[in-house]
């Protein structure tokens, strides 16, 4: 027994040795290695846990300290709203790396891409959907041309995208190329409006609106605070669905507010300059004491205040938007454009590209934003500029504040 005993431990220690003689012995040089290996996971781990976000990526949304930007209206087409806050919070870490990591792409169909205020937000469109990773394929503009619009929808849809986003000018006409990209899988987004029957597509995400009731509302309250007693004339747009409706109805209420202000309504002006200019003429022959001139574009509302001024009368002007440069020209110099309150073209860019990387991380997103109002005055026209249009105000404008 005691051989048997003695034979094992031998066994036993021999196998120790073993075992021992063919264990790798890690030189200083592999351990530091290992070592710095070990460093840089546990880095990528700790940058994992405490996730992307979006000002990491450098999106930003309502950041400015040095402008008012107005609280928007609850509800609109009968639904509750959503801010662009709202949207922004459905953020989290794990959907801004899926959308990152994907192959997503997009186009933008709009009503015109030659104004500053367009190319503005193709330009905050591509900027942000370039920092979520996405690619814009292609913008498109239409001069107000329904048909055309469509027409370039048609090609678009050619194009395969990922997301497709339509700035809607007539409720009802969108339906057939709606179908067609639902069918094959694009997402859809409708910009200023929202398009009949979305229930129908399978693949809309939402709907992006500017608060149009606010920024008439905004607008006149400015106008009747200005002028305080008299008459004041308004005019519509020959335009496409609710949002001139809208502007006029939010103009109409603030204007209601004031006792001693006698609104007067005006022929409804088409989408040209000339057209306002015509008409301001013929309302300040027919009402000599005119104090006052709204329309539902401030391009619009300065065209018509300057055709009342060729007959020698001066009156106050306002209008929603900033369009171009030509009421920020009148409120520094004749006074005639008292401020209004705008959409901004950046926020708008920003927010359809937020919506749409939701679409492409399968997570729902509040089904109707409402982008907010800005308010341009004469004592805060260079940082509501630069805020909304996303560039400094030109130098020629600049002289005029300096």
């Amino acid at each position: 027994m005691k051989k048997v005993l003695v034979v094992l431990m031998a066994v036993m220690l021999f196998a120790t040795m073993f075992v021992g003689c063919n264990k790798s012995v890690e030189s200083p040089e592999a351990a530091e290695a290992q070592s710095e290996v070990t460093a840089e996971e546990e880095s990528v781990e700790d940058a994992q846990s405490e996730g992307l976000s979006l000002a990491d990526l450098g999106i930003t949304y309502l950041q400015s300290d040095d402008i008012t930007i107005m609280e928007g209206a609850t509800t609109a087409y009968g639904m509750e709203t959503a801010s662009g806050e709202d949207l922004a919070a459905v953020f989290t870490p794990e959907i801004l790396q899926e959308v990152k990591d994907g192959d997503f792409t997009a186009v933008y169909c709009g009503h015109e891409d030659f104004t500053l205020w367009a190319q503005s937000l193709i330009e905050s469109l591509d900027s942000t959907l370039d920092k979520l990773g996405v690619e814009l394929l292609t913008s498109t503009g239409s001069n107000w041309s329904i048909d055309d619009q469509i027409s370039k929808i048609e090609s678009c849809i050619e194009m395969n995208p990922s997301l497709m986003v339509i700035y809607i000018m007539d409720a009802d006409a969108y339906a057939n190329v709606l179908k067609k990209a639902s069918d094959k899988g694009i997402y859809l987004i409708g910009l200023n409006g929202m398009p009949s029957n979305t229930d129908e597509y399978d693949t809309y995400l939402g709907t992006i609106i500017p608060d149009t009731y606010m920024l008439g509302y905004y607008s006149m309250d400015m106008l009747c605070d200005k002028v305080q007693d008299g008459q004041i004339g308004a005019s519509t747009i020959i335009y496409y669905g609710e949002d001139s409706n809208s502007r006029f109805q939010g103009a109409m209420d603030a204007a209601a507010n004031y006792d001693k202000i006698e609104v007067i309504q005006g022929a409804d002006i088409a989408m040209t300059v000339e057209s306002a200019t015509e008409i301001g003429e013929s309302m300040i022959m027919a009402y000599p004491e005119m104090k006052g001139y709204w329309a539902t574009w401030d391009a619009l509302a300065v065209g018509a205040g300057s055709g009342m001024a060729s007959l020698g009368k001066n009156v106050y002007v306002s209008g929603p938007d900033i369009s171009d440069t030509s009421s920020v020209r009148s409120m520094l110099t004749d006074g005639m454009f008292v401020g209004t309150a705008a959409i901004s073209p950046n926020d708008l860019g920003t927010l359809v590209a937020l919506m749409g990387a939701l679409g492409f991380a399968g997570e729902e997103s509040p089904e109707l934003v409402l982008s907010p109002v800005v308010m341009f005055n004469v004592d805060n026209v260079k940082e509501a500029w630069q805020y909304s249009f996303g560039q400094e105000l030109d130098a020629e404008l600049k002289e005029l504040i300096d």
